[in-house]
């Protein structure tokens, strides 16, 4: 009698670890179903992540930002969605097609005195980009060869350069529009405040901008035999430490390199050039 209650006890105790293992297995399973579930809403729901539309490195300056944006749910720079009032959607010149989809304009997303005005000046040189697009489609003559820009964030620096180059019967030079705004403040990074992030002193800058320039007049002038080489690079040198000295100098950041706007003169009919330099 006694052994029979014992083994009703071990039966009862079995009967006990089945249904608590049981239970136990249902829940693990049930847990995982849940992080799956969850998974799948945001992959399908992307506006359930606070950082979708935002590369590695806004997400970092999203944290530690002080501007905000003009729209949260857009880049610091995307591409504007300006009226495109177009009298064709492309022609042809030559073998060359231009197509109205290839002028593009950078919209900044800060809100901010400085980018509003940036902003500005970008929309007007959109819009003269459209003109001599227009002008194209009719004279058969102008064209846009360039209408793009480029930007680089990191560090609380937004960089942006939108480049234009129009052409016609006689070879042209690009225009730079440069912009560079500390995202903690909204305001204009000057060059000296970018140079020094970047970890240059005002005479190292100025003598590898110098040594750059050279460099640059070499290769241009590789093939060329002129006696005057040192008036052209002294003419350019002077234009680049002019253009530093009433703040009209143009740069911008590109894969964390600093790029200088500098005007090459040269003797030859076009006698200058528009070039970027750069500076490591």
């Amino acid at each position: 009698m006694e052994k029979e209650k014992k083994n009703n006890l071990v039966v009862i105790l079995l009967v006990i670890f089945v249904m608590i293992s049981t239970l136990l297995a249902g829940y693990i399973l049930y847990d995982k179903f849940l992080d799956k579930d969850k998974q799948e809403n945001l992959n399908n729901n992307p506006t359930t992540n606070p950082n979708e539309n935002m590369d590695t490195n806004e997400s970092e300056v999203q944290e530690n930002k002080m501007v905000s944006k003009i729209n949260d749910n857009k880049y610091w720079v995307y591409q504007a969605n300006y009226p495109k009032d177009v009298k064709a959607d492309y022609y042809i010149l030559g073998t060359n097609v231009y197509y109205a989809k290839d002028i593009k304009a950078p919209y900044i997303n800060v809100n901010s005195n400085y980018a509003k005005e940036a902003n500005d000046e970008i929309k007007k040189a959109y819009d003269e980009a459209l003109q001599v697009y227009n002008q194209g489609v009719e004279n058969k003559t102008d064209f846009v060869e360039i209408c793009d820009y480029e930007t680089f964030i990191d560090n609380d620096i937004l960089s942006l350069a939108y480049e234009l180059k129009f052409g016609a019967t006689a070879v042209t030079n690009p225009d730079y529009y440069t912009y560079n705004i500390d995202l903690k403040t909204g305001n204009k990074l000057s060059y000296k405040d970018i140079y020094t992030k970047l970890g240059f002193t005002e005479n190292t800058i100025n003598t590898k901008a110098k040594e750059k320039i050279k460099e640059e007049l070499d290769e241009m002038y590789q093939d060329a035999h002129f006696d005057s080489f040192d008036s052209y690079y002294n003419e350019s040198v002077k234009n680049y430490e002019e253009s530093v000295a009433n703040n009209t100098i143009k740069y911008f950041i590109d894969e964390g390199e600093l790029e200088v706007v500098v005007t090459i003169f040269a003797p030859f009919e076009m006698q200058y050039f528009i070039r970027t330099i750069e500076i490591d």
